[in-house]
């Protein structure tokens, strides 16, 4: 082992060399040496030698830890052969024992987590002297080998080291040494390690529910009531100041305390008037600590002398703390806790609220970093991520008001009355902070009206309320935080709670702000959110300024970082919609400034679709669509023109917001548009492998057909004529092969060319028809699977007896589990099946109408097809034939247009004598397409099936906005679908129809048939 030990620190050196070419030969050495018995022992030999360079000692300690974490054991999930030999192991874990002590705290480090994981595999059963040692460890006088041994302790007792075989002896044997060590132990940050490793022992223990054995409750029982003493003992004493005071050690024990009564509640109830006092007792001293060292201190003085950092740290975790026990007590013992704090309640309210308080560190923090203010002003974030003191108070003080109800809303009330006079007389003794308490009242106002606004209650005249109590506010121009939090408790009421003069005046407050030179960032932001609210819930008011509001916003574009982007996004989303005319020179500063901020964030697929949302209210004006258009494309036009050296959420933005200028635009603009862009969508559609990219290339591309079909049809790229080019895209979108995410608007697609296109597609009309049956039958998305039905519906309208005889010469290659297919039963199985669920209005009908127009076909094969019915089992299916199947999907939709089927019948069964009549003159109608007809019949084939305007129907909407002329001007596009179905029930059911159909079917049929 001293050689290879010698070898080892050779190779550690030369992975340092500078050459690479030796760096790579040292690491195969390495690998090489780790497959050889007595390598681990030599990593622990070099981590051993204090002769040996630090930085080589750390190496091989690292290394140490992962080669003990891949041979140790062979049954390990991260295993790699060969397995270390008894031998090594007991002289590795005996080297390693003493470097606990060592002098660099970054062995020491090391070392307990490769002892720990050496716990891990054999502690108990092969390492049964591990406590031992380490309890051994902690009680030497040795500091260094004290701070190893706890940090073993610590790496050990987490959830990932435990078992549930473990975790209850761990608590048995280690919880007794660990608490008289506690005792015997003057070092506070030795006890608060104590405190912290019984803590991830006990939440772990409730993850296995160990705490529920008889012998587990009993160990608990002896233990726990001892810490909770400890704890009373550490809230009782009353300290001056926070760098005086062990703060530490008192948040380990509330940590620990915390954890006791949220899931031991049993072990703890009786202590729950001792610690509640005491806890209420730590609050009211910690207040005016609180309030001298974070809230009312300068810059300056907020720093701390050398070595003290971490206390103050402390003190400001201790008050977090604190606040989340009472937020658990209010969890677990509401009603005790009622009781214990019932007088309190107000007091309990006013406290909050002042611990609510912004402190002069997060104020320098806010204006450094936005970002931060951010976090903390966004509800989520005071649950989770940002949990400081004003973030815990909140959540608290939200609560309790929730919980006490009214007894709570008046607390608060009344606390907030209280927080409002402490502000003023701080002002008068000119406290220079006194407007933070103000704020922090403010604050509180807000929690109590949305819980008013909630329960509707209605006990005061809260507009007023706040009319009086944020005037004075928003004209605080010297005090830009305070005016912030004012607009955001006005803009967050402003609809049920401010009268319209006061609104203007508070909109008009916050517009200011986005204008001002002086306002720091972070109240902008409130600004904007102000402007925000103001524009969801009083449109009317916010239209009068709207020139400035898109001003300002386009000013702070420039100012901001990405997170905060975000929110002025958002605000610029609901102004752009209370805009309604535009300016040449003002839409080139909008656009400049969304496009600067997009170059900004590349990246953010959020920002992305907040600026495609901006695009899209943009492009809503007519007027303003051409400016856009000339301002937007060159910009999608480049990026458009090299996709592969960008990254591909820059692309799939371009064509998004190409998408939104195609959809509102017609006649040239769109041709311009078609013109310049149709070569680099159908060159991403055809060459790139990202399937996003493709999948909005092809919507694009599907856009570009319906929008400008009389340009494609004589356009060429390259020489390769568009139509060429389309069916190209079609042809790459039906392999089955491809994943199925790139084609999913491929459905759509292939409408478009049908009814843009036909003749370019009539003339490949056999192959593409067989390429959508086989992507057809190997697709899983719905949404492909919909899209090529609507597709085939299409199709079969326009010549219901050429498209089975198209589709019955398909022959498809073998099932491999079903063996032959026949493609005519294939497709009409799916049909049959998804038509129900078509998710356009449109695809329900063309879907419709066609499965019954091939009812009518002469088709010796199709009235051979027997097809599984409805309520079918997997073991004895319900054979039927097409007829059959057709009336019960058609039965299907005619049912599902309705509320429900009783509601129907009802319907039905109460038709008045007029309507009895009305029914009597249907009856007499059939449909009688003409012999030959067109591909897309005429209007008048279908006048009788058209939608009624009769705004009263139970069963069907009026007919769907459609952009699309070809689909406006489709006869399918105007069927009432209740009318088809019940001409189409009385003209094809006959004895034998009826017949094969279920009860439920046979019954609606003969509604429908008197």
């Amino acid at each position: 082992p001293l050689l290879l030990g010698m070898d080892v620190q050779l190779y550690l050196g030369s992975l340092l060399d500078p050459q690479q070419e030796r760096r790579q030969q040292a690491e195969a050495l390495l690998h090489d040496a780790s497959l050889r018995a007595g390598f681990g022992l030599a990593l622990t030999c070099v981590t051993a030698d204090p002769r040996v360079e630090l930085h080589l000692r750390q190496m091989a300690s690292v290394l140490l830890k992962k080669y003990v974490k891949e041979h140790w054991k062979s049954f390990g999930k991260d295993f790699v052969s060969p397995e270390v030999n008894p031998q090594e192991k007991d002289e590795i874990k005996n080297r390693l024992l003493p470097l606990l002590a060592d002098n660099h705290s970054k062995i020491r480090t090391t070392v307990a987590m490769v002892i720990s994981n050496i716990a891990y595999w054999e502690w108990p059963e092969e390492w049964p002297s591990f406590l031992n040692s380490m309890i051994g460890a902690i009680r030497s006088s040795n500091t260094n080998l004290v701070l190893g041994a706890i940090k073993v302790l610590e790496v050990f007792a987490t959830p990932e080291n435990f078992t549930e075989e473990t975790v209850s002896l761990l608590v048995q044997t280690l919880f007794p040494h660990l608490q008289e060590i506690y005792l015997s132990q003057n070092t506070i940050w030795v006890q608060t390690k104590i405190l912290g490793i019984i803590t991830s022992s006990l939440s772990y223990l409730v993850m296995v529910d160990k705490s529920e054995t008889k012998q587990m409750r009993k160990a608990l029982a002896q233990i726990l009531p001892q810490w909770l003493s400890e704890a009373a003992r550490l809230l009782h004493q009353t300290e001056a100041a926070p760098l005086k005071a062990n703060w530490s050690v008192k948040v380990a024990a509330l940590q620990l305390t915390t954890l006791v009564f949220q899931d031991f509640p049993a072990l703890a109830k009786e202590y729950l008037k001792v610690l509640v006092p005491q806890a209420w007792a730590s609050l009211v001293r910690s207040l005016p600590v609180y309030n001298e060292g974070y809230i009312n201190c300068d810059a300056n003085s907020s720093e701390v002398e050398e070595g003290q950092e971490d206390e103050t740290e402390y003190f400001d975790s201790f008050v977090s703390e604190l606040l989340s026990f009472f937020l658990v007590l209010l969890e677990t013992e509401r009603s005790r806790l009622r009781t214990l704090l019932a007088d309190q309640l107000p007091n309990l309210c006013y406290f909050l609220i002042a611990f609510m308080s912004l402190t002069t560190s997060q104020v320098i923090l806010f204006l450094d970093d936005p970002n931060e203010f951010v976090a903390e002003e966004e509800e989520e974030e005071f649950v989770s991520n940002n949990f400081s003191v004003r973030s815990a108070a909140w959540q608290l003080l939200e609560t309790a008001v929730e919980a006490f109800k009214d007894k709570g809303l008046n607390a608060l009330l009344s606390a907030v009355s209280r927080t409002f006079q402490d502000a003023e007389n701080l002002r008068a003794t000119q406290n220079p902070s006194w407007w933070k308490r103000r704020e922090a009242g403010l604050q509180a106002l807000g929690i109590v009206l949305r819980q008013m606004k909630e329960e509707g209650i209605l006990g005061l005249d809260v507009g007023a309320l706040l009319s009086s109590v944020l005037t004075c506010d928003i004209e605080a121009r010297d005090l830009p935080y305070l005016r912030g939090r004012a607009l955001w408790l006005a803009s967050r009421f402003s609809e049920q709670l401010l009268s319209s003069e006061y609104s203007r005046h508070f909109l008009h407050a916050a517009v200011s702000s986005l204008h001002s030179s002086t306002d720091p960032l972070p109240v902008k932001i409130s600004a904007c959110c102000a402007i925000s609210n103001f524009c969801s819930t009083k449109p009317d008011i916010a239209r009068w300024c709207v020139n400035d509001i898109i001003e300002g916003l386009c000013r702070l574009l420039r100012e901001t970082s990405e997170r905060v982007l975000h929110h002025i996004l958002d605000t610029f989303i609901l102004s752009l919609k209370a805009k309604q005319t535009w300016e040449a020179e003002q839409l080139q500063r909008v656009v400049g400034g969304l496009l600067e901020s997009w170059q900004k964030s590349w990246a953010d697929p959020l920002l992305a679709d907040q600026l495609r949302e901006c695009f899209e209210q943009l492009a809503e004006y007519s007027e303003s669509l051409p400016l856009l258009v000339s301002l937007l494309l060159p910009r999608l036009t480049s990026i458009l023109s090299t996709p592969n050296s960008l990254y591909s959420g820059v692309v799939d933005t371009a064509i998004q917001l190409l998408t939104v200028l195609l959809k509102r635009s017609e006649g040239a603009m769109a041709e311009q548009i078609v013109r310049q862009t149709f070569g680099q969508l159908t060159n991403i559609v055809l060459s790139l492998d990202e399937a996003t990219l493709v999948a909005s290339g092809t919507l694009a591309l599907s856009l570009s057909v319906e929008k400008a079909a009389p340009l494609l049809s004589n356009f060429f790229i390259d020489e390769t004529s568009a139509p060429s080019l389309l069916l190209r895209v079609g042809e790459r979108l039906m392999v089955p092969s491809l994943n199925e995410s790139f084609a999913v608007n491929a459905g759509f697609f292939l409408e478009k060319l049908l009814l843009h296109l036909f003749s370019s597609v009539q003339q490949i009309l056999p192959q593409l028809l067989h390429a959508v049956i086989l992507r057809l039958l190997s697709a899983e998305s719905s949404s492909l699977i919909m899209g090529l039905l609507e597709f085939c519906g299409l199709l079969a309208h326009s010549d219901a007896e050429m498209f089975v005889k198209l589709v019955g010469a398909i022959h498809l290659p073998p099932h491999p589990e079903k063996g032959e297919r026949v493609a005519l039963y294939e497709l009409l199985s799916l049909w049959t099946k998804w038509n129900h669920s078509l998710p356009s209005s449109f695809g329900l009908k063309i879907g419709t109408v066609g499965l019954a127009l091939l009812t009518q076909v002469n088709s010796e094969i199709l009235r051979s097809m027997r097809f599984v019915g409805n309520d079918s089992s997997f073991d004895a299916p319900r054979l039927v034939d097409f007829r059959v199947r057709v009336v019960e999907v058609l039965l299907d939709v005619y049912k599902s247009k309705g509320q429900n089927e009783e509601d129907l019948l009802n319907y039905m069964g109460g038709a008045s004598e007029e309507d009895e009549e009305d029914e009597g003159d249907e009856e007499d109608d059939e449909l009688e397409l003409a012999e030959g007809s067109s591909p897309f019949a005429p209007a008048e084939d279908y006048e009788k099936y058209f939608e009624n305007e009769d705004e009263d129907s139970l069963l069907f909407d009026n007919k769907a906005a459609v952009s699309d002329i070809a689909i406006q001007s489709h006869p399918v596009f105007s069927v009432d679908v209740k009318v088809y179905i019940h001409d189409f029930v009385k003209r094809v059911v006959s004895s034998d129809v009826m017949t094969g159909l279920l009860p439920k079917h046979q019954e609606l049929a003969r509604k429908l048939l008197e």
